[in-house]
């Protein structure tokens, strides 16, 4: 069983944050304190599962501001060359 887990850890964790993802937007389109309060628990014991197996959570966020900003810094090294 172990062995299992272990070579499925990834899809496992994307699972799970896709799970997580699907309670947060519910808690923010339906808002309840008793309902906010058990997915702040949640959170954090998957935050903690990710930093035990050394997983990252937020991987793949901001990837699409990133690509922006090195279009931005390329265009603006463009600029600056002299043209011939």
């Amino acid at each position: 069983m172990m062995e299992w887990i272990q070579a499925h850890l990834d899809d496992l964790s994307k699972a799970v944050g896709y799970a997580f993802l699907a309670a947060l937007a519910f808690v923010k389109l339906f808002p309840a304190p008793k309902v906010t309060e058990t997915l702040t628990k949640v959170g954090s014991l998957y935050m903690l599962l990710c930093e035990v197996f050394g997983l990252n959570p937020v991987q793949g966020i901001g990837a699409a501001e990133a690509k922006a900003a090195e279009a931005k810094v390329a265009e603006a090294k463009a600029a600056q060359r002299p043209q011939a």
